[in-house]
């Protein structure tokens, strides 16, 4: 009965329309009978589909509901109109203009605080809605840590880089060593990567560690752990090191050579005599009381604080393992020498025509020269014939040059 009634409230009104051009309705698409037959509503006729005239008519339900992709609004902003235009309509019945596309999803993506293109602002990294990154080319918004802090870009939550004003800023580098984008104590590691740098307003990159806190620790003239090789203390494997003694005798924090004195150290008093800097490998110097060998051959070597040396070594520096109180008699300054059977410190150290009893005895008043119990003094300076004096028997090369 519902279709009927509508047929004739439409013939109705078309009939009290009498200035309706009646051509104009001749052929209206009507909509669809049962059958699914496209039906014409006509005014000359009953209404009819391709099988005659119908009594089943079902009207259009109407104009598809208003969507923000058809509604002639650019909603989202971003410059772009309804479909199929904006691109984040799918069909005229999408309900938002808004897409997938990072820039064209009404998210924050990047974090900084702004949203998608906009045609009046948005995120500053979008270059249009189609864009797949909020992320752009200036320093505070384009991903990379640019000053090497660990930080990167400008975050509305904080947790960006410190020096990042906006996302529209063009550089992530600060006023202050730590936020300057500068590797001010040449350790390889800049602003907040540094050890050293509490924070991006910390005054100073040097930090607490004995390789970073800009002191000479060990006393050798170098300081801290430095990225340029050769400059910094060769005892440093890093500006977190917590000592600038290495592995290097002449840095290492021990006696290597037992002579009382460790390591190279600026203060001349301090330092081992042996090591020419924190780099030399060796505490043995060129001295004959430093240098590790048993110069005199009496099976001691060079001076040892344990006692352990060569008795006559007074000290590292001592330039002669021979003393003056035994041995070879070698001091220009003795006015007499003399050759003493008696002397045991000097047995071994000079014989004489290969009679063992012949040996010399030095003492700071001079050198006895004696075969059996026959003792005479000899007055003839070192560097001459000097036994041979005192007895015409005694090889001349006894004490001389000794």
């Amino acid at each position: 009965m519902r279709p009927l009634l509508l047929i004739g409230a439409v013939l109705l009104l078309a009939s009290c329309l009498d200035t309706v051009d009646e051509n104009a309705w001749k052929h209206r698409d009507g909509g669809s009978d049962a059958d699914g037959q496209v039906v014409d509503l006509r005014l000359d006729g009953p209404a009819s589909d391709s099988d005659g005239p119908v009594t089943d008519l079902t009207l259009p339900d109407g104009p598809p509901p208003v969507t923000e992709c058809n509604d002639n609004q650019d909603n989202d902003g971003d410059g772009k109109t309804d479909y199929p235009d904006d691109p984040g309509c799918t069909s005229a019945t999408d309900p938002s203009e808004l897409g997938t596309a990072a820039c064209d999803n009404g998210l924050d993506d990047d974090g900084d605080g702004t949203i998608d293109y906009s045609a009046t602002g948005g995120d500053p990294g979008c270059s249009g809605p189609a864009d797949t990154s909020e992320q752009g080319t200036i320093a505070c918004d384009d991903g990379q840590d640019n000053d090497s802090d660990g930080k990167t870009d400008y975050k509305s939550d904080g947790s960006g880089d410190p020096e990042c004003t906006g996302p529209e800023d063009t550089s992530e580098g600060g006023v202050g060593p730590c936020a300057d984008g500068v590797d001010n104590d040449n350790d390889g590691l800049t602003d907040l990567n540094d050890p050293g740098c509490s924070s991006a307003t910390d005054a100073s990159e040097k930090g607490t560690t004995a390789c970073d806190d800009g002191q000479d620790n060990d006393g050798d003239g170098a300081i801290d752990y430095h990225k340029t090789t050769g400059s910094g203390d060769p005892g440093c494997s890093g500006p977190a090191d917590t000592s600038e003694n290495g592995s290097i005798a002449c840095d290492d924090g021990q006696d290597n050579d037992g002579d009382g004195k460790t390591d190279y150290k600026v203060n001349a008093a301090l330092t081992d005599p042996g090591c020419s800097g924190p780099s030399d490998t060796s505490e043995n110097g060129t001295a004959q009381c430093d240098d590790g060998q048993d110069n005199d051959g009496d099976g001691k070597t060079d001076y040892k604080t344990d006692g352990t040396g060569d008795p006559d070594c007074t000290g590292p520096t001592d330039t002669s393992e021979a003393g003056g109180t035994g041995g070879l008699c070698a001091s220009a300054s003795w006015s007499q020498w003399t050759c003493k059977v008696t002397a045991a410190k000097c047995q071994g150290n000079c014989t004489l025509d290969g009679l063992p009893e012949l040996v010399v005895a030095c003492k700071p008043d001079g050198c006895t020269c004696a075969r059996g119990l026959t003792v005479k003094t000899c007055s003839t300076p070192p560097g001459a014939q000097l036994c041979s004096d005192c007895e015409a028997t005694f090889n001349s090369g006894c004490c001389n040059g000794m």
